[in-house]
């Protein structure tokens, strides 16, 4: 057992000899009683709400049944803005129902049960609407969850029988020209934006966008901009220019665990301020707000499109295999992107998304000459294997290539868990033939998210909590499995087992030493702590004892979630 892996291993052992009391759900005799809930709610001006599974008003089950609504909600079912208004709406179904019944496809006499959605909830409008159900929940020692959009792939935002804020009705987005986080000095002012926790990333770079300026962001477009997204560390693809997500926050704000408000920076509470930004889920508090760091508009965005189908499979994953043998060399011109892989034999061709800010091609291309960019991509067509062909677009803006291109609604109202690890330039060169027939021997296909490099590797790896690993990676690989409501719930845990195995053949090809990022992980990891955090999860423990003492804050594999 090595050394950094030694330190973790006697620190969860240290820490588990003080577990925390189990939590109070509904159902349970320490459940607070219905006028002790009617008083708590006029205390936050009937906000309290009582979420159920968003296909409720399609069943008879406990008389929510509702025509009108049943079909609003079938119409809607995949619309991810639509989910995310809904209380207990989640964008992954698995997270929603758990091993429960509530389907869209059942038939209207079928069970609907509440499954992971939490009994009660604060639909906070309000700061003190946090503050207050913070306290309440501590008080009564209540499982608290807190969610925002309902983009959580690890089950962290919902749990049977449980209480949860939900803040995705605060709203607001300022620009500052010249911000200075409180308590710090004047020449440390810069440009930022302040986003109130409910805001979608759509709505940011639009309003950026009309601004004047560049916000890094996600690329989802209904995904919240000032919650899970930034405490997991926020890869983007603008990161190769600018950093990751973590790399842009001036300040936060944050209701700890005693329901305290706090205001968060590197001048004022800098243990808070360093374990927010990648230490992952609600782990330290409900985050209210985000200031992140603006940057200038750019000058446009070259959108490469490649696809090839070849003769054989093997010939199509050749050419996927020297995609990937390129990535080391095209991250650091600045290219960066998203490309999938499936089975061959299961899609008429493979895609690959390649994102070029600020290019010096732009020109070019929009005069149509394509001589420059297509040997940036020579290697692919020079393989003769794959029928590889380049289509390339020209945007004046950010916000017009995430409108048009990448911001579409994606895996949306689906059951299912990812996985994967970051990948650095050996892996990408040694082993892109093992990653290649991984992806494809997948049933759910794989990823690989070039989104890091370039700017990324800049940050000093101690200046946040995020895994030092991500500076000196260049890729977010990841892997999965999906399933339907008819797979029974034998089969369903066979399928997440198996994504673990497979994420253990993944371990072997690249090796024990490399992360994964947080937010798209695998929520049955064995080895959360050093895969998630490495050498930065003691210190991550030892600041969530002093701003939660009592663990009021918990969550599937979140910093503290085994004391």
């Amino acid at each position: 057992m090595g050394g950094r892996t030694q330190l973790l291993y006697l620190t969860s052992l240290l820490f588990a000899a003080h577990a925390s009391p189990p939590k109070c759900t509904f159902g349970q005799t320490c459940w607070p009683a219905p006028e002790t809930w009617a008083t708590f709610n006029a205390s936050i001006g009937g906000r309290l709400v009582a979420p159920v599974p968003p296909a409720a008003v399609c069943h008879n089950d406990r008389q929510l049944y509702d025509a009108a609504a049943c079909e609003v909600a079938k119409s809607n079912w995949t619309n991810s803005f639509w989910r995310a208004s809904q209380p207990g709406g989640y964008q992954d179904l698995l997270w929603e129902n758990g091993s429960e019944q509530c389907f869209i496809d059942a038939t209207q006499d079928a069970p609907c049960q509440q499954g992971l959605v939490p009994y009660l909830a604060t639909a906070a409008q309000t700061t003190a609407d946090i503050q207050a159900s913070v306290k309440f929940a501590a008080a009564h020692n209540l499982l608290l969850v807190v969610k925002n959009t309902g983009h959580d792939l690890l089950g962290r935002s919902s749990g049977a029988g449980s209480f949860g804020i939900w803040t995705h009705n605060l709203r607001g987005i300022s620009f500052n020209d010249s911000f200075t986080p409180t308590g710090c000095p004047a020449t440390s002012a810069s440009p930022s934006v302040t986003l109130q926790a409910g805001e979608h990333w759509i709505d940011v770079f639009r309003a950026a966008d009309e601004h004047g300026v560049l916000v890094v962001g996600g690329a989802v477009r209904s995904v919240g901009a000032a919650g899970g997204w930034m405490l997991g560390g926020g890869h983007s693809a603008l990161g190769t220019l600018y950093g990751m997500g973590v790399d842009n926050v001036l300040q936060l704000t944050v209701v700890t665990a005693d329901g305290e408000y706090h205001t968060v920076n590197a001048c004022s509470e800098p243990d808070l301020f360093w374990a927010l930004r990648g230490g992952g889920g609600s782990a330290f508090g409900v985050l209210t707000s985000v200031t992140y760091k603006t940057h200038p508009a750019l000058n446009n965005v070259v959108v490469g499109i490649l696809s090839w189908n070849g003769p054989t499979d093997e010939d199509s994953n050749a050419v996927s295999a020297a995609l990937v043998k390129l990535m080391p060399t095209i991250t650091t011109t600045g290219w960066s992107g998203y490309f999938n892989l499936n089975p061959p034999s299961l899609v008429e061709k493979t895609d690959a998304l390649m994102i070029h800010a600020n290019s010096p091609f732009g020109v070019d291309i929009t005069a149509g000459n394509y001589t420059e960019v297509n040997a940036t991509f020579s290697s692919l067509f020079e393989l003769e294997r794959g029928n590889v062909e380049a289509k390339y677009l020209v945007f004046p803006s950010w916000y017009s290539f995430m409108e048009n291109i990448i911001l579409q609604d994606v895996i949306i109202a689906i059951r299912g868990i990812p996985s994967g690890r970051l990948l650095d330039a050996d892996a990408l060169t040694n082993h892109a033939e093992a990653l290649v027939d991984l992806a494809t021997a997948t049933p759910a296909g794989g990823s690989f998210n070039f989104v890091a490099g370039g700017a990324v590797s800049t940050f000093d790896p101690d200046s946040v909590a995020l895994h030092p690993y991500w500076r000196k990676a260049l890729v977010s690989y990841g892997i999965g499995a999906i399933w339907n409501s008819t797979t029974s719930i034998e089969d369903a845990n066979a399928i997440r087992a198996n994504v673990t195995a497979m994420t253990k053949e993944l371990e072997r090809i690249v090796g024990e030493d490399a992360a994964a990022y947080t937010n798209e992980a695998d929520p049955d990891e064995p080895r959360w702590r050093e895969v998630f955090w490495g050498s930065h999860y003691p210190r991550l423990l030892e600041i969530k004892k002093a701003i939660d003492p009592n663990n009021v804050f918990t969550c599937n594999r979140c910093v503290g979630s085994e004391l």
